[in-house]
């Protein structure tokens, strides 16, 4: 357009040269304004086409989203169903333990507030324990028995305290020795 504008000056010549130089003037401003409607509308454009990938990408995020939420959901199941299994072996284990123990005390009747334990491993150890008690008692007491000096057979036997009856008691006790 302004090629046709330089070669109508040409023509025209210079009386109408301000009129062309006019002419040029607002062909120029129009040429601009239309360059920079051109380019806000190539923003504008690219603006559209990265809300457009935006959004693809937004309905992607709440896809995965949504994907997640059901997963963390089974997931919730899953942790929830395992605590009440784990409730049921610990209750399981705690029966199980209380049998142990009360059959562990059976075999050392003499000491079985000596078994304690909330594990295996705790009441076998203190099952150890009592059992080296109850040997270095029988111990002393085999050794306390050899030191002392009991007599073979029954002891004589004395007769009654006499200080201790009535007269008459004592006269009765008198003629039953006799006869």
């Amino acid at each position: 357009m302004l090629e046709e504008l330089e070669r109508l000056r040409e023509v025209v010549g210079e009386e109408h040269g301000q009129v062309l130089a006019g002419l040029e003037t607002a062909v120029r401003a129009h040429l601009a304004a239309a360059e920079e409607r051109n380019e806000r509308l190539r923003v504008l454009e690219e603006q559209a086409e990265e809300s457009t990938r935006m959004a693809g990408s937004l309905e992607e995020t709440r896809r995965r989203l949504e994907s997640a939420e059901v997963g963390l959901h089974e997931r919730d199941s899953l942790v929830g169903a395992q605590a009440g299994e784990i409730a049921g072996l610990k209750e399981s284990l705690a029966a199980t333990l209380e049998a142990y123990r009360k059959t562990t005390r059976a075999q050392v009747p003499s000491a079985a507030e000596l078994i304690v334990g909330s594990s295996v491993e705790e009441i076998d150890a203190s099952l150890e324990r009592a059992q080296g008690v109850l040997a270095k008692v029988e111990t002393e007491l085999r050794e306390r028995l050899a030191t002392e000096k009991i007599p073979v057979g029954a002891p004589g036997r004395t007769g009654p305290d006499l200080s201790q009856m009535s007269p008459a008691e004592k006269i009765r006790y008198g003629l039953g020795a006799r006869g």
